[in-house]
């Protein structure tokens, strides 16, 4: 009897041992795998955040540096005596409520909130001219000033953030 049970012992606890030993290097192998899939996503977002990002910097940096937010229309014969074509904030509006805003470092997170307020401030006061019924030329040319008041440095700053934010992919 004792014999017996020294063979079922030695055949079945190296195959039980086996066993365990295959599943828990499975476990882990999977673990790994999912990590990895996970960093290669977390990074693919990156990328499409910072690459959507850039593009509407560079947009705006366009119409900041060409002065083209608000255009005064000369002829009177038109409606509306300026012309407005606004700064947008889709994707970094985007980032932020999806949560990719947070792959960024924090110091380009800074610098981008900055940035945005800024663009809101230049928004505003387009916004204004925009809803003013019966405006004068030379309180549209008061609001041009005063944005590329705003517009000149940020143009600058938006050059630096361009840069920063490449920085990381």
């Amino acid at each position: 009897m004792s014999s017996v049970v020294i063979d079922v012992f030695s055949n079945f606890v190296p195959e039980l041992l086996g066993a365990a030993l295959g599943a828990y290097l499975g476990y882990r192998y999977g673990i790994r795998q999912e990590r990895q899939m996970r960093d290669e996503e977390e990074n693919e977002l990156k990328t499409e955040t910072i690459n959507s990002l850039v593009e509407e910097l560079e947009r705006n940096a366009t119409l900041l540096g060409e002065k083209m937010v608000i255009v005064l229309n000369r002829r009177p014969s038109l409606k509306n005596p300026c012309g407005i074509q606004p700064l947008t904030t889709s994707s970094y509006e985007s980032a932020v409520t999806s949560g990719r805003f947070s792959l960024l470092s924090p110091i380009n997170q800074l610098s981008l909130s900055e940035y945005y307020e800024e663009c809101k401030r230049i928004m505003n006061k387009a916004a204004i001219v925009e809803s003013t019924y019966r405006i004068s030329n030379e309180e549209i040319e008061s609001y041009i000033e005063q944005i590329n008041e705003i517009g000149d440095p940020l143009c600058n700053y938006i050059l630096n953030i361009i840069e920063y934010i490449k920085s990381e992919l």
